[in-house]
């Protein structure tokens, strides 16, 4: 394929006039729109105008070719005279004269009005036909030159010429569509980038301690916007996995919690008041013991010794204690991983995914 400087300087700059018209991926459509464009504008022709010409030609070969058999086979004077008479009465079709009597029955294949019409017809058209047409052509290769001859550039257009031009218009037509392509993603992110940043502020606005917020990707927006100094400022703490629970353990005033659940006990009846002593058990057992609920999430996770790992069959009737990897490879390889990801920094969704 040429370059494109070459291809737009290629049948007066057609590839500029075709390339905007371009609603299609077929490149049979392309080529007709490129040949379209193509026509010189004395001869757009319908097809039925061209096959007017094109029938008016070929009647006209049709008539002539008893005299053309004669003028291959004489010699001489004889060939001269055969000449002028095969001129005399081309020129008499093709300009409308009368004919002489003799010529007017060899001629008697011809459709003199379809001729009349043909000779109208895309400014000389019908006259550049039969004189650029081979002697053994036929019907099908005068009408490929009656096209031929209706382009622009001195009636020709070259196949590679076409075909570079209907390649890059491809091409042209691909990169248009591929823009219009990320245009439409880039109007509906836009879109979706405006309504969840529209739910977080309205969340923001609602936020309470302890609240639950279920969407993710609404939590990333409500941190990276309000509780990161990188966003309008840290107005909140929040988290995911036991790290969070941790840290709001931390907060737990045990005794104000012990006071809270006493005046519910106190004050409510059925099921809430049974949950509210369940709740109250907990909380003495942990204020008696002087245990703080937030050493429950476990930071590092306890070996068990070898008396107590479970004891293993094997061939022979032998037993043998359960590999300790056995037992803890699927927390020890995910912290592994977390530990890498860490180190390499990788976004926080793919940390939190793995701290799940």
């Amino acid at each position: 394929m040429p370059p494109l400087e070459e291809v737009r300087a290629l049948v007066s700059g057609l590839f500029l006039q075709v390339a905007p018209q371009i609603t299609t991926e077929d490149s049979k459509k392309i080529r007709e729109l490129v040949r379209k464009a193509a026509i010189r504008e004395d001869r757009e022709l319908s097809t039925r105008e061209l096959e007017t010409v094109v029938s008016a030609a070929v009647q006209i070969r049709e008539a002539l070719s008893p005299l053309q058999s004669e003028l291959e086979r004489a010699s001489g004077s004889k060939k001269g005279a055969i000449t002028k008479h095969v001129n005399r009465v081309r020129e008499g079709l093709l300009s409308g004269s009368e004919l002489k009597e003799d010529d007017q029955e060899l001629t008697a294949g011809v459709d003199l009005k379809g001729l009349e019409r043909a000779r109208d017809l895309g400014n000389g058209l019908l006259v550049e036909v039969l004189d650029q047409a081979e002697p053994d052509a036929d019907a099908a290769a005068i009408r490929e030159l009656a096209n031929d001859l209706c382009l622009r550039t001195d009636g020709r257009i070259r196949k590679e010429d076409l075909d570079a031009i209907v390649q890059w218009s491809l091409k042209v037509r691909e990169m248009y569509l591929d823009i219009e392509s990320r245009r439409s993603d880039a109007r509906e992110a836009s879109v979706d980038s405006v309504n969840r940043l529209e739910q977080t502020w309205q969340l923001f606005r609602e936020l309470e301690i302890k609240q639950i917020v279920s969407d993710e990707q609404i939590f990333r927006e409500l941190k990276d916007r309000f509780g990161s100094p990188y966003g309008f400022g840290v107005y909140f703490r929040g988290g995911m996995g036991a790290e969070a629970i941790r840290d709001l353990l931390k907060d737990l005033d045990l005794d104000v919690e012990a006071d809270g659940l006493r005046e519910t006990i106190r004050t409510s009846k059925g099921q809430k008041q049974q949950r509210a002593i369940k709740r109250l058990k907990v909380q003495n057992a942990f204020i008696k013991s002087e245990n703080r609920p937030e050493w429950m999430i476990l930071e590092a996770v306890p070996v068990i010794p070898p008396e107590l790992r479970p004891m293993v069959q094997l061939d022979g009737g032998r037993f043998a204690t359960s590999d300790l990897n056995d037992l803890y490879r699927r927390v020890i390889n995910r912290n592994n991983r977390l530990k890498r990801l860490l180190d390499l920094g990788a976004p926080e969704i793919i940390v939190n995914n793995e701290k799940r």
